[in-house]
């Protein structure tokens, strides 16, 4: 008779358990936007909108990422304090392209180390899982891999990115608004949710998303990949019907400016605005490449 009692608690407990379990995994959805995102002519970056549900009292961290692979990189150097030269040509291997992370609080506080580098969550567990070759990662060199990937808009690391606002069923709904840039490469990203409590991942979620071109851009990016003598043949011909309509117009600047009078003024006021535009792009751009606190840095290799 004791034995049977002890039997029915056994299975009362677990079947307890289980139901405390499967709540407690089910708390945590996650809902994206779109799954596909278009690359049309006219695309210049999108936002995508990620939301869900948690249990009451966790933390939230998203993650946005490429696929673990393999890049390339130029070392720089400065010499004698005014130009950059090429040192050494670095590979790094296990290192996403795209890597986006955003937390509803401070990520030092929210999650573990442990759990940082099971999962990958951060800089720092970026760094842990970076090969070198030839060589090592030193702290110089991992430091201008992400100010590049910073400066690309590749990596972003955000704290108290993550809205989270309490339910009547005493769930959690988040919400995050990510901006996606152009530059991102048109592939598939792994979006994932994990749920923190304590500092430790209790429950993830995950869901794909593609950036793919579309109609004439679907069009051109086929043309180059798969007939390249047509692409290129192509590609010549635009330049040469652009340079036949673009000689007559700077022969018709040139007769302005040499004929006088107000219209070359007028001429002048309409380009002196975007020459200027153009050249504080290049000095902003070489700013960037260049820094005025250090003496190295790497760029993509583009070989």
């Amino acid at each position: 008779m004791k034995t049977k009692w002890i039997v029915i608690y056994t299975l009362a407990m677990l079947f307890v358990c289980g139901a405390y379990i499967s709540r407690t995994e089910a708390a945590l959805t996650l809902k994206v936007e779109h799954r596909t995102i278009p690359v049309d002519t006219f695309y210049n970056g999108t936002t995508l909108r990620v939301n869900g549900t948690v249990g009451n009292g966790e933390d939230i961290l998203v993650k946005v990422s490429s696929p673990i692979e393999e890049e390339s990189f130029m070392t720089k150097i400065k010499s004698a304090h005014l130009f950059w030269m090429n040192k050494d040509k670095v590979s790094i291997k296990g290192i996403n392209h795209v890597y986006m992370l955003f937390s509803s609080g401070k990520l030092n506080g929210i999650v573990s180390d442990s759990n940082r580098d099971k999962y990958d969550l951060g800089y720092k567990a970026i760094q842990n899982h970076m090969v070198a070759s030839p060589g090592s990662v030193s702290e110089q060199l991992f430091t201008e891999f992400i100010k590049l990937k910073e400066r690309d808009g590749m990596y972003v690391v955000s704290d108290g990115a993550v809205t989270l606002k309490a339910t009547n069923n005493g769930e959690n709904e988040f919400g995050l608004s990510i901006d996606l840039p152009y530059q991102l490469p048109q592939q598939r990203y792994n979006i994932t949710v994990y749920g923190l409590r304590q500092g430790s991942v209790v429950e993830t979620a995950s869901e794909e998303v593609e950036i793919q071109p579309v109609g004439f851009v679907k069009d051109i990016s086929f043309m180059a990949y798969n007939h390249g003598g047509v692409y290129g043949a192509l590609s010549v011909l635009i330049a040469l019907i652009a340079g036949y309509f673009v000689t007559p117009f700077i022969s018709l600047i040139r007769r302005l400016l040499l004929w006088g009078g107000s219209m070359p003024i007028k001429v002048l006021r309409m380009f002196v605005p975007v020459t200027a535009t153009v050249a504080a792009g290049a000095v902003r751009h070489n700013a960037d490449a260049i820094g005025a606190d250090y003496s190295q840095t790497i760029v993509k290799d583009r070989g």
